[in-house]
């Protein structure tokens, strides 16, 4: 149920989170994620602009916490959560979550 509100809040904020995890899924947003780090050195990642978006800082929030939610309840949600947070983090800024997202994502 909290996976399930989390996830409504995140559309309200504009952040689409399916409600099941399929392999396809999970391999075409890996996909997505290691697209959008292509090139990105550690260097660059530190050198991220502050995230100033209250929305995007919200979304962050909303899927640190669903992350607890899905590392006991659902594990096959888990990777998709971690490649929305690292998308968040590239195209909106970093924030105090992002070194979490990133460290997750390896």
């Amino acid at each position: 149920k909290a996976i399930s509100t989390g996830s409504d809040a995140l559309a309200k904020l504009g952040i689409s989170f399916p409600p099941s995890a399929g392999t396809l899924t999970i391999i075409r947003d890996a996909m997505k994620t290691k697209t959008k780090l292509r090139g990105k050195t550690n260097e660059k990642l530190k050198q991220l602009p502050l995230m100033t978006d209250e929305s995007k800082i919200a979304a962050m929030q909303m899927l640190k916490l669903i992350y607890g939610c899905c590392y006991i309840a659902r594990k096959d949600l888990l990777p998709l959560v971690i490649f929305r947070m690292v998308r968040l983090s590239l195209k909106h800024g970093a924030n105090h979550i992002s070194a979490l997202a990133f460290v997750m994502y390896g």
